[in-house]
Parts: C-alpha cells; sequence; structure tokens
C-alpha cells in the first residue's frame, strides 16, 4: 500500500494504492487519525487506484470519519474507482 497526500487549503486528498488489508489497515488508520489530529479534519480519501480493501480497511475509514466529526464537524469522503465495481462484479459472476 502507498499512501500520498496533497494539501489544497483545508481540505486534504489522501491517495491510495493498491491492497488496505489485515497487514495494511493499522497504518493506513494511524495516518488519516494522525492527520485528521494535526488539524488536517477535512479530509478526501481517494480510492480510485487501490485493488482491494478488507473489513479492517473499512473500520479504519469509519473510525476516521468519526474522529473527523468529533473534532469539527467535518467527514471523510470517499471516492472509490471504477475497478472496484468491475471486480465486485466479476466476484458475483464467478463460481
Amino acid at each position: 500500500m502507498e499512501i500520498a497526500e496533497l494539501v489544497s487549503g483545508e481540505i486534504t486528498v489522501v491517495e491510495v494504492k493498491g491492497r488496505i488489508d489485515g497487514n495494511t489497515a493499522r497504518a493506513f488508520g494511524e495516518r488519516l487519525t494522525d492527520l485528521i489530529k494535526a488539524g488536517r479534519a477535512r479530509l478526501v480519501v481517494d480510492l480510485k487506484h487501490i485493488i482491494y480493501i478488507s473489513s479492517a480497511g473499512f473500520r479504519a475509514l469509519l473510525v476516521a470519519g468519526r474522529l473527523a466529526e468529533e473534532t469539527n464537524g467535518t467527514r471523510a469522503a470517499l471516492r472509490p474507482g471504477e475497478g472496484d465495481a468491475h471486480a465486485a462484479q466479476r466476484r458475483r459472476t464467478s463460481g
């Protein structure tokens, strides 16, 4: 997993590439919470370049969203990529 950040005014875009799974979700969640605690609570999490996200990854997003709301009434936003829908479709139609 790779994480890149772009700051534009009050908004921080966090772009994630690769897999967010049981091995990487903790680091992903810690990075999001570190940003929020540092005052960067207006986050856009760009997921268009992920190839997989586990329940642990979704939990990290949920925890970060709740923390952002508690900090100053903002929320983490998600931007899933087109590839996610294709992968979900393949899982539904195979086997």
